[in-house]
């Protein structure tokens, strides 16, 4: 019997999703076009994004901090990064929330490699980070790739998870 079911299972369901997901296609020809180097306009986002070092690599995060309130942590899809929430960021940002973002390792614009791309090792790296960010009872967003990794994370006992928003 596998070690980590959950993972395997994680790993086919997110392979057969981006082998029908027709962005992956496009998104693999411009990066063999060396296009995956265009930078973008970052003053056209709302989402203002800033490095941080965790665990020795430099990541990507934006933060709309707020202590004391809920914390909702939003963990970067496939093949998109944190920026793909710019729109319902701009909306929360309004309300009485604390808002983090993180691009996972390995994604958007974080570093990593390939020893980080699995989700024991990525959940927990999640924990490392909302211990550095002293995050508490952390409403998660994590749909696509983050999905497992949130699920893992959350089945570690001493997990911050309030609750998952996963797909």
């Amino acid at each position: 019997m596998p070690k980590d079911l959950l993972g395997i299972v994680a790993r086919v369901n997110a392979l057969s999703l981006t082998l029908i997901t027709p962005e992956f296609y496009r998104v693999r020809r411009l990066r063999t076009a060396k296009a995956s180097k265009i930078d973008y306009d970052q003053t056209s986002f709302r989402m203002k994004t800033e490095g941080m070092q965790v665990d020795g690599l430099n990541i990507r995060i934006a933060t709309n901090r707020k202590p004391g309130r809920p914390t909702v942590l939003f963990l970067s899809p496939l093949p998109q990064s944190i920026l793909c929430y710019d729109e319902v960021w701009a909306d929360l940002s309004d309300k009485n929330l604390d808002l983090v973002a993180l691009d996972v390792p390995g994604f958007g614009r974080s570093d990593g490699d390939t020893s980080l791309m699995n989700f024991l090792a990525q959940s927990a790296f999640l924990a490392k980070f909302i211990a550095a960010l002293d995050l508490r009872e952390v409403h998660i967003v994590a749909p696509d790739i983050a999905m497992p990794v949130a699920m893992h994370y959350a089945m570690s006992p001493d997990h911050k998870a309030r609750s998952l928003l996963v797909g």
